[in-house]
């Protein structure tokens, strides 16, 4: 069966389905606003570049960690390239850089809309919040 035949067949036979894709937020959580410091970020220049690995504290662990936040960082980012850093492991370093805001955390679907690009831990929330 191809991919598209198999994804219109029901799992239980004789049972109405519907195919609605990712599960994913449109909209921040009722009664979120964002924090001025947040809005006025996004309000002051281009769409930043979102670095988002959560809670996972990939940046002491990974052995790519250093390779990316060398990337990254503000003497190879060039001019006019920001960065919102998100997630409390972030290290205390990066939330110093120039062109970074450092937050603990926001919604993906008020942050990553307004965003150039993201880069995250690839898990299935983040990765259809950033499609």
């Amino acid at each position: 069966a191809s991919a598209a035949s198999a994804s219109e067949a029901p799992l239980l036979p004789g049972l109405p389905f519907s195919h609605i894709g990712f599960l994913r937020e449109s909209e921040p959580p009722p009664g979120w606003s964002p924090p001025p410091e947040l809005a006025a970020f996004f309000a002051a220049g281009p769409p930043p570049l979102a670095l988002a690995f959560g809670s996972m504290d990939v940046y002491a662990k990974a052995p790519w960690a250093g390779a990316l936040l060398e990337a990254l960082s503000p003497q190879r980012r060039g001019g006019g390239v920001r960065l919102l850093a998100i997630g409390a492991a972030v290290p205390r370093a990066v939330r110093g850089w120039a062109d970074t805001l450092w937050v603990a955390s926001v919604p993906h679907a008020y942050a990553f809309p307004r965003c150039s690009a993201a880069v995250h831990h690839g898990g299935a929330g983040t990765s259809a919040a950033a499609a």
